[in-house]
């Protein structure tokens, strides 16, 4: 019924048209509009706690603009500006329900696995931050998040996997790190081994992971648990050194950072 269309969906459509044709010239200012409507708005913008016809309204909104990110996504030329969308939305309310935060992260996570580094880094980002907003539900998505990772970095497969767990990884010790203390031996385990891994990606990506971790490792655990653990992982990276040198090349940084932090 028209009566219960958003009159926000009129400003917003041609925002929308924008971001679908959008270079990454444009994109910052195109942005910043959708940002000044959502500040403009305030609290009423995405409010859906009145009944009746405004909250048929409200509803009609939200899946419109769902429609829209989605759409977003959905294009490997378009992913940044819907990761850039859902970043804006993250000072409202907007995504407050489970199922709003649940359908968020999984387009998040797809593109978190894309082949452009900025697409990725940013999505991971985005994604983290979504995750930190999540109150009690980021607990179980960060565990099984978690799982996942450590499985990628160890096995020998897709470069993809790997370069994502190290994007997650990072954002998973940074926001939850809790989460990730009890498995730092494994999350150690898959540094080791992605830092030896043929991709150049991979290697630089473990070496975020492996700062995280190392500044989460010293204030979460004991000293003896901390030396345990850097006696480890130190005396593979030394090992390590007697591989070929195209499979080792971020060994010497990881022993270099091993030392900066003792």
């Amino acid at each position: 019924m028209e009566s219960c269309v958003h009159p926000l969906i009129g400003q917003l459509q041609p925002i929308f048209n924008e971001l679908h044709s959008s270079t990454a010239a444009t994109l910052p200012s195109v942005i910043l509009k959708l940002e000044y409507i959502i500040g403009d708005e305030g609290d009423t913008f995405f409010q859906g706690s009145a009944g009746g016809e405004f909250r048929a309204s409200h509803s009609g909104l939200s899946n419109w603009v769902n429609t829209q990110i989605k759409d977003l996504f959905s294009k490997s030329e378009t992913q940044l500006a819907g990761i850039l969308c859902t970043k804006a939305l993250l000072g409202t309310d907007y995504i407050g329900s489970n199922s709003l935060l649940q359908f968020f992260l999984q387009l998040l996570e797809g593109s978190v696995r894309s082949s452009d580094v900025v697409v990725s880094e940013k999505s991971a980002e985005v994604w983290g931050l979504l995750l930190n907003n999540s109150g009690s539900f980021a607990e179980g998505t960060a565990q099984t998040r978690l799982k996942t990772c450590i499985k990628d970095l160890r096995m020998t497969g897709d470069a993809v996997d790997k370069v994502a767990a190290s994007l997650f990884l990072c954002q998973l010790l940074k926001h939850t790190p809790s989460t990730v203390v009890p498995y730092l031996h494994l999350v150690f385990e898959g540094i080791r081994v992605a830092l030896r891994d043929l991709s150049e990606r991979v290697r630089v990506n473990a070496a975020c992971v492996l700062q995280y971790a190392l500044s989460v490792m010293y204030t979460s655990m004991g000293s003896s648990t901390v030396i345990k653990l850097l006696d480890s992982f130190l005396g593979d990276s030394l090992n390590g050194l007697e591989s070929k040198k195209r499979t080792c090349s971020m060994v010497p940084f990881c022993v270099l950072t091993l030392y900066f932090f003792l």
